[in-house]
């Protein structure tokens, strides 16, 4: 099972002898944490921000959970942005607490579409998706934190792919260069 968490969707896909099994696809990723952040930014704050500044804080203290491991825990990112109602200049300290409770509903979409093609998935290629594991791929799998949430909601093995903004365009190639081999996918 391959979970990709791009810009705008999440792709989700059992994969079995070469080909596509089951597949959901949700309009959750990248954009939508960014806006999440830029909402939660504007309530929580009083702070308008914008899409780069909340990519920004995607990367330096986004994450998953709200619990980290000590070894994990980045150090607090200064957002600047806009006070919402005098339009003033401002800056506010944000935790990566702060960015796992505004990003919480959208992973839980995540995690449910996850586990909504599992429940779709043919009990012998669960069985093998018990003993794998899923792969996460894509720049959402650099989120601090989602390998373990999702492992603890499907109670399964999570691993992130090695280079996960890669991934998938590195796999599309070297199917390109092997096409030769999936031809019976393409009649």
């Amino acid at each position: 099972m391959i979970v990709d968490i791009g810009g705008g969707t999440a792709e989700i896909a059992v994969i079995s002898l070469g080909g596509i099994v089951r597949n959901k696809s949700v309009r959750i990723a990248g954009d939508e944490f960014n806006e999440n952040i830029i909402e939660y930014m504007r309530k929580i704050h009083s702070l308008h921000i914008g899409v780069r500044t909340a990519e920004q804080i995607k990367i330096k203290v986004g994450s998953a959970v709200s619990e980290l491991p000590e070894e994990l825990v980045p150090e607090d990112f200064e957002a600047r942005g806009r006070h919402v109602s005098t339009g003033i200049p401002e800056t506010h300290l944000v935790s990566y607490k702060e960015v796992a409770n505004a990003l919480d509903k959208s992973i839980s979409r995540i995690e449910s579409a996850i586990l909504e093609a599992l429940s779709d998935t043919p009990p012998e290629l669960a069985a093998d998706i018990y003993d794998s594991g899923i792969y996460l791929a894509g720049g959402g799998a650099l989120l601090r934190g989602l390998d373990a949430r999702i492992a603890e909601r499907t109670k399964l093995k999570v691993h992130v792919a090695e280079d996960p903004l890669r991934a998938v365009a590195r796999g599309t190639g070297k199917a390109l260069k092997n096409l030769d081999r999936f031809d019976f996918l393409i009649k």
